[in-house]
């Protein structure tokens, strides 16, 4: 079902406040892919063809590098998505004024005050006038969809009596792992592990990549 204007709207205003967070996380994982290219150096790299039933321990930290590369360079391209999104609809209003104005209120969360200093204009004819060109512009249904779904579905962490309670999987008991020792508001990674339930990582633990698909469900 279409969204409505206005719920693409609002869409749109919550994504710009997370702009400058989602370019701190490429260049985390910028910092990660680096630290894991070094690592995947010390490694000798395996000759794909060599590989049998009974790989090596190198050949398996390989492998499992290689994994570890791939996903992060997905989410990667995740937030890259919606950093361009979000720079081409800017970009795309026709008055270069309310590019700036777009751009301070809505990424910068520049104030009323502010506004009226830097264009000694009515903030609400501002406002009103700038969100008439966004409504004019959110036409990606797409696009808006699948935002709106990846922030549906963010796994939020919670400790209860009996444990750690991840939202989004059925209210499942799981465990935090001691090695990376997440916390509420840290991005995690779960995996279904044989005899020890949900285990969750945070998404820069290097045990990620250490973890056989044999331990996992």
């Amino acid at each position: 079902m279409a969204r409505s204007k206005s719920a693409r709207l609002d869409l749109f205003k919550r994504e710009c406040r997370q702009y400058f967070t989602y370019q701190s996380e490429i260049s985390k994982i910028d910092e990660r892919l680096r630290s894991l290219e070094v690592s995947m150096q010390n490694v000798h790299s395996p000759s794909m063809q060599k590989i049998g039933s009974s790989p090596s321990r190198k050949e398996l930290d390989y492998l499992r590098f290689l994994a570890a590369k791939e996903e992060y360079e997905k989410q990667k391209q995740f937030y890259e998505a919606r950093v361009q999104w979000i720079d081409d609809i800017i970009n795309s209003i026709p008055s270069k004024a309310y590019c700036a104005i777009t751009w301070m209120t809505l990424v910068q969360g520049k104030s009323r005050m502010e506004l009226l200093i830097t264009y000694d204009t009515s903030p609400e004819y501002v406002y009103k006038t700038r969100d008439i060109f966004l409504k004019q512009l959110l036409t990606d249904e797409k696009m808006i969809e699948r935002v709106n779904e990846a922030t549906k579905n963010k796994a939020h962490v919670a400790k209860s009596k009996s444990g750690i309670v991840v939202k989004g999987i059925d209210d499942m008991a799981v465990r935090f792992s001691k090695c990376c020792n997440p916390v509420p508001g840290d991005e995690i990674v779960g995996f279904v592990t044989r005899g020890r339930g949900m285990s969750i990582h945070r998404t820069d633990c290097i045990n990620i990549i250490n973890l056989s698909e044999a331990d996992r469900i």
